[in-house]
């Protein structure tokens, strides 16, 4: 018996074996070359598990397959020259657009942490995580220790964020205060401060220039709180969507690329401080050109 659900083109099929046999066996039976390739990348769950390779299906084990999972282009990029920085504890890397911090529910493989996983040859832990379309400063943990001081450090509000972000028309500088309710559903809800719902929310619009060449705005925020989407959701708020962000208002973009960049993080870790800067890149500039002509 097979049941088919269709989550925006990324269908998600259950079945539940009829036989005793190799999981491998069944995937390239059912769906030839892709069936293998399938499970490498893990896109294959066994009784709502992650199913391993080697795994052998027994009679009326639930089998559900994501058969056009997401794919991310780990192979555009030099990664060994977007690390910013190392040492016993920590690394931390320019994030590109595109490629995701983390696993994903049908695509185990390929993002950053997995990457840079088999670089170094041990598990890490992502100390902040950037949105599919955010670019620039993240922080993978090779020690969990140093990862608590790290969120202890957040909680207290000691973590000074810098970010990035362009828009079609200048916000104001100064103080943005909403409140942020969250359905565990993108898009994100802003509201009004003295709004009873969702969770506070505060940034700071340090200053605002113009970028004559993409003719867009590009505004300087300090983040002081870390909500899902903030900045996104606060700047569309206020009128003024990133650049390429449809999710919240833009007219023209990509849900894998939008105009926001971490810029810099510096905190106060267990045995040494750390002051973090990415970049922005040209290859992120070409890019954001396509979301900048007139409309």
């Amino acid at each position: 018996m097979r049941y088919v659900r269709n989550f925006m083109n990324y269908a998600v099929v259950y079945f539940k074996s009829e036989t005793a046999e190799p999981l491998i066996e069944r995937l390239v039976r059912e769906y030839s070359d892709i069936g293998s390739e399938l499970l490498k990348i893990g896109s294959v769950y066994v009784n709502q598990k992650r199913a391993d390779p080697a795994a052998h299906l027994n009679i009326g084990d639930l089998v559900r397959v994501h058969t056009n999972p997401r794919r991310y282009p780990i192979r555009d990029f030099d990664w060994k020259a977007r690390i910013l920085f190392e040492n016993d504890d920590l690394l931390a890397v320019n994030k590109p657009s595109f490629v995701p911090c983390h696993p994903t529910v049908d695509n185990i493989e390929e993002n950053i942490k997995k990457i840079f996983e088999g670089f170094l040859g041990q598990y890490l832990w992502i100390g902040q995580r950037l949105d599919l379309g955010t670019t620039g400063c993240l922080v993978l943990f090779k020690n969990l220790n140093e990862l608590h001081y790290l969120n202890k450090e957040l909680r207290s509000g000691r973590v000074q964020k810098y970010y990035d972000a362009w828009t079609r028309t200048p916000p104001p500088v100064g103080i943005l205060e909403h409140r942020i309710l969250s359905t565990g559903r993108a898009p994100v809800q802003a509201f009004e401060r003295d709004d009873e719902l969702g969770k506070p929310a505060k940034l700071e619009v340090l200053e605002v220039s113009q970028d004559h060449e993409l003719g867009i705005y590009k505004s300087k925020i300090q983040l002081f709180t870390g909500r899902t989407h903030q900045i996104r959701a606060q700047l569309a708020r206020v009128g003024h969507p990133l650049v390429g962000d449809l999710m919240y208002g833009d007219s023209c973009g990509d849900d894998q690329m939008f105009a926001l960049h971490c810029r810099r993080l510096r905190w106060s870790g267990r045995a040494q401080s750390y002051d973090i800067t990415a970049h922005s890149d040209d290859e992120w500039r070409r890019r954001i050109k396509v979301f900048c002509s007139p409309h």
